[in-house]
């Protein structure tokens, strides 16, 4: 989608609260700027109740209901209200019914909410009651694996839609366990539409300040040790709310052996109270990679950097405080120096859109 010139906000392990928090900021966007094409995509758990497909967030209870998931309907009701030109909605999940839902085991009975005049297109990875898959020695689910070959066609939706439903159709109806995964979409499209339309704003804002505001992270920064050497921090996007702290030896100074990594992350307890254990994930295997260009002035090659995955950045509620750790040699001696940097909640700037 980014090379096709969207503008995406991608989201992963959001609880309830955080969902809805979410596509609230999402149509918020829309409505900034009338006439632009929404697309939400959806990928996880899900169930179907009476018609209504459900979707799942990290925190419900092990049985799922209406109280604890969110109603794709509403999803689509609220970019309907957007003013958007066309909405598309891929919903990759299961449909069967959930068993602690009063209306789970119900038949299907109602379709999406259309508004009166509204462009939309819905599509499922599988027809009602039915569930849809992933294999294990595939990177995608099999509806996303085929949705990536198609979307970037310059053809009607519908006709991209249904390509990648005929290529899921394909894969699945010759295995027993997959050949009940049926791919549907329901539409309300009265004009032709594809996603490759050329981009024009009618009155109103453009919500691409809004977005990148929604997309900064800290600056980088050198960090200097003793005996001359600097460390360069900086921090690369992975998603909107997943990102690399990366570090790299800019400068070995003085010493003839240098490698700097993160040893501790920590937040302010205070401010992050019971959410604390959740806010970060530390790989410990970090990534070395290679940095050919990066020498020392002496010409000594500095071949590593070290990067770390921090994700639910929507979570941080107060400063973070980044432990580096510098280990040397200088003459012959192994020495060890902690540096201690904090950074404002305020430098992830997706925390705003869950404020």
């Amino acid at each position: 989608m980014r090379e096709m010139g969207y503008r995406v906000i991608c989201l992963v392990d959001l609880d309830l609260t955080e969902m809805q928090k979410a596509i609230n900021g999402f149509c918020d966007m829309l409505k900034m700027s009338p006439g632009m094409y929404g697309v939400f995509y959806f990928g996880g758990h899900g169930y179907e109740a009476s018609g209504r497909t459900y979707l799942v967030p990290v925190d419900a209870p092990s049985e799922w209901n209406s109280e604890c998931t969110v109603c794709a309907d509403t999803v689509l009701s609220q970019m309907q209200e957007s003013k958007t030109k066309l909405n598309v909605l891929f919903l990759d999940v299961c449909r069967t019914p959930s068993g602690s839902d009063p209306q789970g085991n119900a038949a299907s009975s109602f379709d999406p909410y259309f508004k009166a005049g509204a462009q939309s297109i819905i599509c499922y990875a599988t027809c009602p009651q039915s569930q849809a898959f992933e294999r294990r020695s595939d990177r995608n689910g099999i509806y996303i694996k085929h949705l990536i070959r198609h979307i970037h066609e310059d053809k009607r939706i519908e006709d991209v839609v249904h390509r990648v439903h005929c290529d899921v159709s394909k894969e699945t109806e010759g295995d027993v366990q997959t050949k009940t995964m049926s791919p549907t979409y329901t539409t309300s499209t009265t004009k032709e539409f594809r996603l490759l339309d050329p981009v024009v704003h009618d009155f109103g804002g453009d919500p691409t300040e809004k977005w990148f505001q929604h997309h900064r992270l800290p600056s980088s920064q050198i960090v200097t040790f003793q005996n001359g050497i600097k460390a360069k921090l900086s921090f690369g996007s992975i998603c909107s709310n997943l990102c690399q702290l990366i570090l790299h030896v800019e400068d070995i100074g003085g010493t003839s052996e240098c490698d700097v990594k993160l040893f501790d992350i920590s937040t302010d307890f205070s401010l992050v109270k019971e959410k604390m254990n959740n806010v970060y994930y530390l790989n410990t295997d970090l990534l070395s990679r290679s940095n050919p260009k990066a020498q020392s002035p002496k010409g000594k090659s500095l071949n590593y950097e070290r990067r770390t995955d921090l994700q639910n950045l929507q979570k941080i509620l107060g400063h973070v405080k980044l432990t580096l750790e510098a280990a040397y040699k200088v003459d012959e001696k192994e020495r060890e120096e902690n540096k201690v940097i904090v950074i404002e909640h305020t430098e992830f700037g997706i925390t705003a859109l869950f404020a």
